[in-house]
């Protein structure tokens, strides 16, 4: 609302890197041209010195519009950027961006305030003193409670100083942010966890620290049953009958190390008893033997700031510029910012990372006001700010400003009012206020119908839908009382196969190996139609290659090569033909996945029409899990019954585990010991596949534990790095799409559904027609809120 960053993108998430101009930068999507606009254009060289094919260092040359005003009428400048690069790199900058991770030249140097020389030295130190304090693997004398010795690399005062730091500020003060994390990225898909919703989460916080532990894994809730109970054996529907009228108590949490309870805690909700901060802290210390560097690495992770992965620069940070030998005045610049003009500056990057241009694309935030305008001289390294000093930023942050389309007026009874800024570049706004209104989100529709709210994005369910169609006279999404437009979801789902648990032998890399997985999923592929349709109806619709629809690397039906996923059998031959009924494409199916198993090896009975028995290392009964509450609630439970029906029928068994309590998959998943699953991947604007398909991630790897498929692939590693470090898209796009049928190839992910999202509008108080069309995740109805109209 009040800002503007210096790129955009168009609705596929591709850069318009020539946008910064008043003609605007022209995409099709869905065969339409749009034009884009942004604040400045950029143009991205690379530079191979030695050209050998690797990247020494990319740079970034921005050129900023010369009529950019902030909302006071005070013009944006290239010193505007190099203040908020300067106040976001700043050691004690704690907000979103993460511009500081980028390897931009001197940015390390000028954070720890050390030269290149003495940061390695600190560098050292630090990893030192961490091999001693969490030693890779358990020795005698290591360990949290590590003693200074004389002959240690650092000193009694440096060791004493990593551990308050870690303890206090990396994990006691982070436990309260987790709950608030925790509660922003699921408290609206998960309140039901502990029985609650999400607005009484919110009002609640002994509660939403329950229930935050609940998802965390630190404890279990306890239920009332009002004793009606159903037998293990009962169907799906005797279970959730008798589970309707239970009802959560409390919160029972119980760490277990070697099989011994070392600390055990109970809350009773109904007498107004809930954990704190402090009880998970207990919980966590309990849980890690007391060492809160290995908590906080794992439970707090690098989500929140400070964070473990900052320790060691932050360590050079404290304890580098008291070095004897150390430079006086410290570090003045970041070498690898440079201001060029009032209209142009280049930032240069040390090697190339796709990432990097989202986190160099700021929004511009006004020195005159967020800094101190006497100390900028950029001739003399001042940059706005005084180094390790935020103050002047943190006293603005209640009143926003910007260049943004709309002013910040005022906060005021859960409400945020906005004034439209006639300076704003691309036009005066046509609506000229604007309120934030806090809303629970069982208001939602209702909230439209009675007039309260003119636009919102509701929780996208089957509930909503059905509302939204009793409010509209014609029973449809759009009509006279409320407008929906569907875009797709951020991220999709899938059923997953781990290739170090379903394999034949010991090489889950093996021909054999992977047809036995492709016998599965070729079953469970052909299910997927009929149950999204079923489960979700037009909220979303079956992929076939494993990316987000929303991804400009997504494969098209148009692309060449595209695919049904899992549609050709052992002997590359397609399964289905055109005009085939639902029952004999799962005849076809059964088919085909009976000729994979033989040829991973199963002993196939023809009189029985049955398997009888697998090769080592395989097996004829898996299970698949499934996070549905319990009661058959997800919508892969319906693909998983048909494929075990299925399967049941050739002799392979496929237990179904539903779980009540999500934590089973997750910790199964964290153990790497699960066999089929389902779950979902949220995505980013970049498809970058290193996290979940690199094989340095795989589950206890010490990577990011990531790859939950535990594919590895050495061709695969290195098209993925390829990849990130290519600045070509078209390349890119072509390597993305060699992985995904690499991904396929080695039968571990079966993509699933991919989801819709949706926002609504008052048909009677907005004029439509002046909303943005072809909405998706990275341009939304808000990316053209200056040229809404109302009626």
């Amino acid at each position: 609302m009040t800002q503007v960053s210096l790129i955009t993108n168009d609705r596929a998430g591709e850069l318009m890197l020539q946008a910064g101009t008043p003609e605007g930068q022209v995409s099709e999507y869905n065969g339409v041209p749009y034009t884009y606009y942004a604040i400045s254009n950029l143009e991205i060289t690379t530079k191979d010195e030695d050209e050998d094919g690797t990247i020494e260092e990319t740079v970034y040359n921005f050129k900023i519009r010369d009529d950019i005003k902030f909302s006071d009428g005070e013009p944006l400048t290239v010193d505007d950027v190099i203040f908020t690069y300067y106040a976001y790199s700043d050691p004690q900058y704690t907000g979103s961006s993460t511009l500081y991770s980028v390897p931009i030249l001197g940015m390390n140097e000028y954070r720890t305030q050390t030269s290149t020389e003495l940061g390695k030295k600190y560098a050292g130190i630090f990893q030192d003193m961490m091999a001693k304090l969490n030693p890779a693997e358990p020795a005698e004398g290591l360990g949290w409670d590590y003693e200074w010795q004389e002959g240690d690399s650092f000193t009694a005062e440096q060791l004493a100083w990593v551990k308050e730091y870690v303890d206090q500020t990396l994990l006691k003060d982070q436990v309260a942010p987790l709950v608030e994390f925790i509660y922003n990225k699921y408290g609206a898909g998960y309140a039901s966890f502990i029985g609650s919703d999400p607005d009484t989460l919110k009002e609640n916080e002994g509660l939403r620290t329950a229930w935050a532990m609940l998802m965390w894994g630190f404890g279990d809730p306890i239920v009332d049953d009002k004793g009606t109970t159903a037998p293990k054996d009962a169907s799906d529907e005797e279970k959730a009958a008798a589970a309707e009228d239970d009802e959560i108590t409390g919160l029972k949490s119980t760490i277990t190390v070697d099989d011994a309870v070392v600390l055990e805690k109970e809350w009773d909700f109904k007498s107004d008893q809930y954990p704190t901060a402090d009880d998970w802290y207990e919980l966590l210390m309990a849980q890690y033997g007391n060492n809160p560097y290995a908590a906080a690495a794992t439970e707090i992770g690098t989500d929140l700031r400070p964070n473990v992965s900052e320790l060691g620069q932050n360590f050079t940070l404290e304890w580098g510029p008291k070095d004897e030998t150390a430079a006086e005045g410290g570090v003045p610049n970041i070498s690898g910012i440079k201001k060029i003009s009032d209209t142009e500056f280049e930032v240069t990057v040390a090697g190339y990372d796709a990432s990097a241009v989202y986190k160099l694309g700021i929004n511009v935030t006004p020195l005159h006001y967020y800094g101190d305008p006497a100390l900028y001289d950029y001739e003399n390294n001042k940059f706005g700010l005084e180094f390790g000093n935020q103050d002047t930023i943190t006293a603005k942050t209640d009143f926003p400003l910007g260049a943004g389309a709309y002013k910040f007026v005022k906060y005021e009874n859960k409400t945020v009012f906005f004034e439209a800024n006639d300076d704003y570049y691309l036009g005066a706004p046509k609506i000229k206020n604007i309120q934030f209104r806090e809303t629970k989100a069982s208001d939602a529709v209702q909230g439209i119908v009675s007039g309260t709210i003119d636009a919102i994005t509701p929780s996208f369910n089957a509930a909503t839908v059905k509302e939204i169609g009793e409010a509209n006279p014609n029973g449809e999404l759009v009509g006279e009382k409320i407008t929906t437009m569907l875009y797709d979801f951020l991220g999709y789902g899938y059923l997953g196969i781990n290739a170090d648990t379903v394999l034949v032998g010991t090489d889950p890399a093996s021909d054999a190996s992977k047809n036995l997985r492709r016998g599965f999923a070729t079953i469970l592929a052909q299910f997927r139609n009929v149950t999204n349709e079923s489960y979700y109806g037009d909220r979303a619709s079956t992929i076939e290659y494993p990316i987000s629809n929303t991804s400009w690397a997504a494969l098209r039906p148009a692309d060449e090569g595209y695919q049904r996923a899992f549609s050709v059998d052992v002997e590359g031959n397609p399964i289905y033909t055109e005009g085939m009924s639902n029952e004999e494409e799962i005849a076809a199916a059964v088919e085909a996945a009976k000729g994979f198993f033989k040829a991973a090896g199963l002993t196939y009975d023809e009189a029985s029409g049955k398997f009888t028995a697998a090769p080592e290392g395989a097996k004829l009964q898996y299970e698949i899990v499934i996070p549905a509450d319990g009661i058959g609630d997800h919508p892969a439970y319906g693909i998983a019954t048909a494929a075990k029906e299925q399967l049941e029928k050739i002799g392979i068994t496929l237990d179904i585990n539903d779980p009540a309590d999500s934590n089973v998959l997750w910790n199964k998943l964290d153990s790497g010991e699960q066999e089929l699953w389902t779950a979902a991947w949220g995505a980013t604007i970049d498809p970058d596949m290193y996290q979940v398909y690199h094989s340095s991630n795989i589950v206890g790897k010490g990577g990011t534990d990531s790859n939950h498929y535990h594919i590895a692939d050495a061709e695969l590693d290195q098209w993925i790095l390829d990849a990130r470090s290519s600045a070509d898209t078209a390349f890119r796009k072509q390597i993305y799409k060699t992985c995904l049928d690499r991904i396929i190839d080695w039968a571990v992910e079966i993509p699933n559904y991919q989801r819709k999202d949706g926002v609504i509008f008052s048909t009677e108080r907005i004029k439509v027609d002046t909303l943005p069309t072809d909405l998706t995740p990275f341009y939304g109805w808000m990316s053209e809120l200056y040229k809404l109209e109302m009626q």
